[in-house]
């Protein structure tokens, strides 16, 4: 639903009544007039991620007992892999931020001025009232101040809340971290093991040998 939630919210209801326009004009010559095709697609959009939902949980009740059959021993496999260092962020030039930042929010301010003149039909219009052109601006306009502003905003709040509970989760945080490489490793070895295979048959000997040993729990 979030997908549908975002079209409908960067773009506006303008989208789908176009969108049920156009597509009625193309089935107009079969007699198909007045459908609401963009309910249609939103329906079977919901409908596709149900029933893979379902099939994907149904696969994951089946795991258990598939990796049972196995029988492969829940081996670690020893990782080799480098530490990544973390490299050094430079430091930013703040003058070159800010005349950018002050720059953007000029644009920002003229479009919105323009969307807003337009769309309520303010004195002589600036730009065209075509709706192409006013979804393109709203969703330039939504999209904008999501990434400058928004995003910026809680990925800080997020930065200074994961700090604060670093102390408390510092274990399973770095237990976290470690697991990222050896699974790596896994995944490697089980594939280079099932080379003399092709096709299908190398994928299932890649699961069969790849899953156990990911799922399986430390001694």
């Amino acid at each position: 639903m979030q997908h549908l939630i975002v079209l409908l919210v960067v773009f506006g209801v303008d989208f789908w009544q176009a969108l049920d326009q156009y597509l009625n004009k193309l089935t107009e010559s079969w007699g198909l007039t007045g459908v609401p095709y963009a309910l249609y697609f939103a329906i079977g959009y919901i409908g596709v991620h149900i029933l893979v939902g379902v099939l994907v949980g149904w696969l994951a009740a089946q795991l258990p007992a598939w990796l049972r059959k196995q029988n492969q021993p829940g081996k670690t496999v020893a990782s080799d892999a480098e530490k990544v260092e973390a490299i050094p962020q430079k430091s930013l030039n703040l003058k070159k931020k800010r005349r950018f930042n002050l720059i953007f929010l000029l644009i920002w301010i003229l479009l919105l001025g323009f969307f807003l003149q337009s769309y309520f039909n303010i004195g002589p219009a600036i730009l065209p009232k075509a709706k192409a052109l006013q979804i393109i601006i709203r969703s330039v306009l939504l999209v904008s101040i999501w990434y400058f502003v928004v995003s910026p905003f809680l990925l800080g709040y997020l930065h200074k809340w994961l700090l604060h509970r670093r102390g408390p989760l510092q274990t399973q945080l770095q237990a976290i971290l470690d697991l990222l490489p050896e699974t790596q490793n896994q995944f490697r070895e089980s594939w280079q093991q099932s080379a003399h295979l092709k096709k299908l048959a190398r994928l299932r000997f890649f699961l069969a040998h790849a899953l156990p040993r990911l799922f399986a729990l430390p001694e």
